[in-house]
């Protein structure tokens, strides 16, 4: 009996383990500018840890602060942006269901920049979300 009940045990933790999704990645574009968008990739479901700029080789770290509340059953989780080891701007991802916006806050003079999920760019092979780099 209690063989079973590791057995059991054994397979549920693989089952949910099955549950978290594999890296990933999304592909947001400027909703003023079109040609000026960016990758972020999801090393584990539901947070992201860096982003790429179309056009640009090297990567930005984003690091998680916080998750905020909003309207409904969306939410928005807030990132800080590290380039070059200083604070730069701030990155907040609003989820509402099949939707992502990113609102983006330079910090040296406050401007913002809103930036859509593109889905057509994220699904790649059948799937909801990339493997690799967008751009």
């Amino acid at each position: 009996m209690k063989h079973v009940f590791i057995i059991s045990l054994c397979l549920v933790f693989f089952q949910i383990s099955g549950l978290n999704a594999d890296p990933y990645f999304m592909c947001f574009l400027n909703d003023k500018n079109p040609n000026n968008g960016f990758s972020v990739y999801f090393p584990e479901e539901g947070r992201a840890s860096h982003l790429l700029y179309k056009g640009k080789t090297e990567y930005i770290p984003l690091k998680f602060i916080k998750t905020k509340e909003s309207k409904g059953r969306a939410y928005t989780d807030v990132y800080y942006e590290y380039f070059n080891g200083s604070h730069n701007g701030t990155y907040e991802f609003e989820f509402d269901g099949y939707w992502v916006y990113v609102y983006y806050t330079r910090k040296k003079d406050g401007k913002k920049f809103t930036y859509t999920i593109d889905h057509e760019l994220s699904n790649y092979e059948g799937n909801p979300y990339r493997n690799t780099a967008c751009f």
